[in-house]
């Protein structure tokens, strides 16, 4: 595969490679986000979304992980400063990737709401208060990103055998959600952790108890309940298993890149 990310088109392509049943293409002198593209990031193994919010609502609903399906806008999902401004429950992109009980998640966010409480809080996305696998009718916390003050951003994956038993496995990081920021999110077996990769800072939240994953699919820029807020999202990628270190930062390395181009320092 190639070593950075890759745009391929239709046209004025050139074959650099041949695996063992596939071919590799990339575009030559154009930019191929303007088209029907996908994006290969370093780490592709586990790549299920690729949302760019940047340029267009088009462009923002397009799914550019390889192979994979475009999401639906819901509502008026806005382009703001040249990125995608989407408001939880009412204007959001709605994937069809399922949650799982390990997932990464990388993202570039920021937003000027008040994040005072509930009704302006803002999600980067989300399972929240969905029905579980198991079967129960009650709903539960699934997991979700969400500014839940002024001066935090918080990760909740849940954990437990039953809807009564489950713990949010909520985990804090102070940051400053009026400046775009790069972060990872990352649930595996025993480890719920959320890092500010812009500020180097990070939090975990150590527990062994097994995943309390939901029926629901991902959204982007919302949750399915209890939070209103809006944020700017130019980018989010979506992978259904925890990435190890070398793994995230090789693709944070490839992201910082593609923002830069679009004019965000992370």
């Amino acid at each position: 595969m190639a070593t950075n990310s890759t745009l391929y088109c239709r046209r004025q392509i050139k074959l650099i490679g041949v695996l063992t049943m596939s071919t590799i293409i990339v575009p030559q002198n154009i930019d191929a986000e303007t088209d029907s593209a996908k994006l290969y990031l370093p780490v592709t193994d586990g790549l299920q979304y690729i949302m760019l919010g940047t340029d267009s609502v088009k462009k923002a609903t397009h799914n550019f992980a390889p192979r994979k399906r475009d999401g639906q806008g819901i509502g008026a999902v806005s382009i703001v400063d040249n990125v995608a401004k989407f408001v939880s429950q009412s204007a959001y992109l709605q994937t069809d990737v399922a949650e799982t009980a390990d997932f990464t998640a990388i993202f570039v966010v920021k937003t000027d709401d008040t994040l005072a409480a509930s009704a302006t809080r803002a999600v980067v996305f989300g399972t929240f208060e969905s029905l579980p696998k198991n079967g129960e009718t009650t709903k539960t916390y699934g997991s979700i990103v969400y500014f839940n003050s002024a001066t935090q951003i918080s990760l909740i994956a849940g954990r437990g055998t039953t809807v009564a038993n489950t713990l949010n496995g909520n985990v804090v990081l102070t940051t400053n959600p009026k400046q775009y920021q790069l972060y990872v999110a990352r649930v595996d077996a025993t480890t719920n952790m959320i890092k500010n990769i812009t500020a180097a800072t990070i939090n975990t939240k150590n527990d062994a108890t097994v995943r309390m994953t939901t029926i629901a699919n991902y959204r982007i820029g919302s949750s399915y309940a209890a939070f209103n807020g809006h944020c700017q999202l130019p980018f989010v990628a979506l992978y259904n298993r925890a990435l190890t270190d070398v793994e995230v930062d090789s693709v944070a390395k490839t992201v910082r890149r593609i923002m830069l181009k679009k004019g965000i320092t992370i």
